[in-house]
């Protein structure tokens, strides 16, 4: 093995960093704590291994704790926490990349493209194809990471040398994630993305807190009365469809379709801020 130096360990990117050699195959740590996937068809529950890190030289013990035999993924567990990649629970957008360990020799950077080449019929569970545009691609590579940026977005598992890689969906990933959390209590995944009240954050006072609400209820009028109105106005039909037919019926585009969904964010904010109760004070 050839170790890196220090200042080509600085360069190199993310989703690098975070990948590893394990059990003779390949995975990736996705958590500050040290989780990671890897290929289903590399591990066995509970069964420990030595694992090898991007530079060559750091290394140390895992554990294996979770299998979706249908998916062909794995959760393992290493004892010491490296760089890490997320997995994000909205697919990104971008280059397409992979990183594994072929014949326990790498890291290995494969520059991807998205096909719809059929996949294997011999295989279980859904799985996108991708044509290898550059890397090698062969034994050992299974249980690595495929990246758009720094997140892992799918897990390689099978393929034809140096042409083909078959890899799990991003949605089959982000399911059987929320089934290990289930699985081993932990936490996988980053937290959704959904805005909290704002008389919801901590350190907020009770003037705060009533402020919030009487704005809410001023907001929550406003946007009932443009609701009111556009319910008033006659639906109009949408664009042609693609073999010329009339479209679904629509309200016209006045801009007021976003003010809709904005006041159902702003009516579950607001049931939010009503439900918070204040401690009598002794």
């Amino acid at each position: 093995m050839i170790a890196l130096s220090a200042s080509a360990v600085a360069s190199e990117p993310g989703w690098v960093r975070a990948s590893i050699q394990v059990d003779g195959c390949s995975g990736t740590v996705i958590t500050a704590d040290g989780y990671g996937i890897g290929a289903g068809h590399c591990a066995k529950v509970k069964k420990k291994f030595r694992w090898i890190g991007f530079d060559n030289k750091t290394t140390g013990e895992g554990r294996w704790l979770h299998i979706d035999k249908a998916r062909d993924l794995a959760l393992f567990k290493i004892e010491k926490p490296i760089h890490y990649v997320p997995v994000p629970r909205q697919l990104p957008v971008g280059p397409i990349s992979g990183c594994g360990w072929p014949g326990g020799k790498g890291p290995e950077r494969l520059q991807l493209r998205y096909s719809t080449k059929d996949s294997f019929v011999n295989l279980t569970g859904d799985r996108w194809v991708f044509g290898v545009s550059a890397g090698e691609f062969r034994d050992g590579n299974s249980g690595g990471g495929i990246f758009i940026g720094d997140h892992l977005v799918s897990c390689m598992t099978h393929g034809i040398d140096d042409e083909w890689v078959y890899g799990c969906r991003h949605a089959e990933l982000v399911a059987f994630l929320l089934g290990a959390e289930k699985a081993i209590e932990t936490v996988l995944l980053p937290p959704s993305k959904v805005a909290k009240p704002l008389a919801l954050v901590t350190g907020w006072g009770d003037v705060d807190r009533t402020r919030e609400i009487k704005d809410l209820q001023k907001r929550l009028e406003s946007l009932e009365e443009m609701v009111a109105k556009l319910s008033k106005q006659s639906p109009v039909p949408g664009p042609p469809g693609p073999r010329g037919e009339p479209g679904p019926v629509g309200l016209p585009d006045t801009g007021l379709q976003e003010r809709l969904i904005s006041l159902e964010k702003w009516r579950e904010n607001f049931k939010a801020v009503i439900r918070v109760t204040l401690a009598p004070k002794e």
